[in-house]
C-alpha cells in the first residue's frame, strides 16, 4: 500500500508503468527459447563445447537486453 501510496507523491504514472513481474517472466521465458535454441544446436551440429558455451552466454544476453530494452522503450513513447 505504501508502494501505490509513494508513486503518487511522486508523480509517477502507475499506469503506464510495466509490471516487474512481467518484465521478469518474459525475460525468463525467452532466456529459456535462447537456451534451448542453443542446445538443439549443439546436439544437432555437434559443435565444440567452447563455441556452444559462447554462444549460450551471448543468447542469454541477447534475449535478457532485448526484452528489456523493449519494454523500456514501450515505457518511454507510452509517456
Amino acid at each position: 500500500m505504501l508502494f501505490i501510496v509513494s508513486l503518487y507523491v511522486d508523480l509517477v504514472y502507475s499506469f503506464v508503468m510495466v509490471s516487474p513481474i512481467k518484465k521478469f517472466t518474459m525475460v525468463f521465458i525467452w532466456m529459456g527459447i535462447s537456451a534451448a535454441l542453443v542446445l538443439w544446436i549443439y546436439s544437432l551440429f555437434n559443435i565444440p563445447d567452447e563455441v556452444a558455451g559462447v554462444l549460450y552466454f551471448i543468447g542469454i544476453g541477447m534475449a535478457a537486453t532485448g526484452v528489456l530494452n523493449y519494454y523500456r522503450e514501450e515505457e518511454i513513447s507510452s509517456k
